[in-house]
């Protein structure tokens, strides 16, 4: 069974072409978007993690649209490498469950192990023990979220990777 993303179903139906202007927001309210530098201030790199391309593509749309640049993996081992070539990705949004050797959890293990101020963030429609929400001290967000909520809750991620 396919997960759905985002609670509202007209994000399904996103147009494939932009007729709209993207949000200004750098992680800071009022920077230009569209993945370009501002006053100097590039982006804020967020990499996002999810083996449902659909659902990948489209939360991925939602966050450039907001002003992040968007670096994307479809399996936890991917990320890594991401991770890894792009020193400046502030936040990590990991599906919980994949496909592969390892799951969103043993990503973010991996990840918080190599970059520890990297902010963390897991989407699942399936929920995580509040043990590792502790030990993590990242957020989880259930499927299906509020496109603005979302952007919102990333946004103080990058904020507080600042």
């Amino acid at each position: 069974m396919k997960q759905q993303a985002f609670a509202e179903p007209a994000m399904h139906n996103a147009p494939e072409h932009r007729t709209s202007p993207r949000k200004p927001v750098h992680g800071s309210p009022g920077a230009e978007s569209g993945g370009d530098d501002v006053d100097g201030v590039p982006p804020v790199t967020v990499v996002l993690v999810d083996d449902d391309k659909d659902v990948r593509l489209i939360t991925a749309d939602l966050l450039e649209d907001a002003g992040f640049r968007v670096l994307q993996a479809g399996r936890a081992e991917a990320a890594l490498d991401i991770l890894a070539s792009n020193g400046d990705a502030r936040v990590l949004i990991t599906d919980v469950r994949m496909p592969g050797p390892m799951s969103g959890y043993d990503l973010a293990l991996k990840a918080r192990e190599r970059w520890p101020s990297l902010e963390i963030m897991f989407v699942s429609g399936f929920g995580l023990p509040e043990r590792r929400r502790l030990y993590f001290d990242c957020l989880l967000v259930s499927k299906p979220f509020n496109p603005d909520e979302f952007v919102n809750q990333v946004r103080g991620l990058a904020e507080r990777a600042n």
